[in-house]
C-alpha cells in the first residue's frame, strides 16, 4: 500500500486515502486473516485490489477475470472532486427557504465565494478527465491539504471513502451475479436491442441492490467505517 501511495500521490493525491479506503472495503467482505492482502467473497472475488496509476482518461472500477478489483487513480480523482464540490455547495452554495410547497428548495448562486469558485473549477477539471488525462492542478483543493477550519477537506475525504466503497461493492455485485459474460457480449454489439438494454438495466439494478444490502447489513451489525 505504501508503494501505491508513493507512486500515485504526485499525480493523483486521492491515492493518499488508499490506506483508509482499503480497510473500509475489506470490512464488507470475508477476509483471509492468514493473508490480509487478499480477501474473498463467496469464492468470486479473491485476488485483492489492484491500482492503475497510468496517466489515462477515466476508467470506472471493475473486477477482472482473475477476480481482482481494479481501481484507477484518475477515476478516484474524479470521484473526490465531485464529492468535494457537493460538500462545498451544500454548505455554502445554496440556501433553503420555507415555502408552501413541501420539499421545495430555492437554489441561490453565491457569486464572489472564493471557496465555491475553486470547488467548481476543480469539478470542471475532473470532468475533463473523461476525455483527456491531466495532472491534478496544484492550485485546486485536494485531499492532502491541511484541514480547513471548517473541516470541509476531512468531510469530503470521509464521504469519498464511503462512495468509493459503494462503487466497489457494486462491482462485487456484478461478479457475484455473474453479469460479466453477458455484459461483455452486449458491449461488443454495434447495435443494442430492446432486450439488451433491458438486460443491462436489470444487471445494474441488481449490482446496486447488492451494494445497498451489504452496507445496510454491516451498518446494522455495527461495522465501523471511514
Amino acid at each position: 500500500m505504501r508503494d501505491v501511495d508513493q507512486a500515485c500521490q504526485p499525480i493523483m493525491p486521492t491515492c493518499s486515502l488508499c490506506s483508509r479506503l482499503i480497510p473500509n472495503f475489506e470490512n464488507w467482505l470475508h477476509i483471509d486473516r492468514n493473508n490480509p492482502d487478499k480477501f474473498t467473497y463467496d469464492g468470486v472475488v479473491s485476488r485483492g485490489i489492484g491500482f492503475n496509476c497510468s496517466r489515462d482518461p477515466i476508467e470506472t472500477p471493475r473486477i477482472n477475470s482473475e477476480g481482482q478489483t481494479i481501481l484507477q487513480g484518475t477515476f478516484l480523482a474524479y470521484l473526490w472532486s465531485f464529492v468535494y464540490f457537493t460538500v462545498i455547495f451544500d454548505e455554502e452554495g445554496h440556501q433553503q427557504f420555507p415555502t408552501n410547497r413541501k420539499h421545495e428548495v430555492h437554489i441561490i448562486e453565491q457569486k464572489g465565494n472564493a471557496r465555491l469558485e475553486r470547488a467548481a473549477a476543480l469539478l470542471c477539471w475532473a470532468i475533463s478527465l473523461k476525455k483527456r488525462y491531466s495532472d491534478w492542478p496544484q492550485e485546486y483543493p485536494k485531499p492532502t491539504d491541511k484541514l480547513e477550519s471548517d473541516d470541509y477537506i476531512e468531510m469530503a475525504n470521509r464521504l469519498f471513502i464511503d462512495a468509493a466503497v459503494f462503487i466497489m461493492l457494486h462491482e462485487v455485485g456484478h461478479a457475484v451475479g455473474k453479469h460479466y459474460p453477458s455484459s461483455l457480449a452486449v458491449r461488443r454489439k454495434k447495435k443494442l436491442s430492446k432486450g439488451d438494454i433491458a438486460s443491462t438495466i436489470r444487471m445494474e439494478y441488481e449490482a446496486d441492490q447488492f451494494a445497498i444490502d451489504q452496507m445496510i447489513h454491516r451498518f446494522r451489525a455495527g461495522c465501523k467505517t471511514s
